[in-house]
């Protein structure tokens, strides 16, 4: 039974405390561990970028694939200002945040030519894979 942290002392509040803490940490490595396992074992199932449904050692795992893209703001800074002295709009093109930024949505659109242009802006890095149990 858990006891009333309310009336605990601060020696017993801090033991506790320090012990929930180790505890937590040994159990977060130990996710941590079985997690990438899972993540080894499931990448090769994940063959697309997308979420799939598939069947590993008569385990049913829902498996999300998102791309992980990363741009370099400095870079599309240039072409911001070239599109915008060569009279065209840059908005049309790149987000300005704290950053610039673009839509990968639209780029995915866009023709061989322009992604040629944005290309060594571009990053895509590793992707990421989350994954759930389904089923029983």
């Amino acid at each position: 039974m858990k006891p009333d942290v309310t009336k605990l002392s601060m020696v017993q509040l801090e033991h506790s405390y320090k012990e929930s803490l180790a505890v937590s940490k040994r159990y977060k490595a130990e996710l941590d561990e079985l997690k990438a396992e899972i993540e080894r074992r499931i990448k090769p199932l994940a063959n697309d970028y997308g979420t799939f449904q598939r069947e590993l050692d008569s385990t049913n795992l829902k498996i999300v694939v998102s791309k992980n893209i990363s741009w370099d703001s400095d870079r599309l800074e240039e072409l911001y200002e070239k599109i915008e002295t060569d009279g065209a709009d840059p908005t049309v093109y790149i987000k300005k945040k704290e950053e610039y930024t673009v839509s990968e949505n639209a780029y995915k659109e866009w023709s061989k030519e322009l992604k040629d242009i944005f290309d060594p802006a571009r990053t895509e890095k590793e992707p990421k894979i989350t994954f759930e149990f389904i089923g029983e």
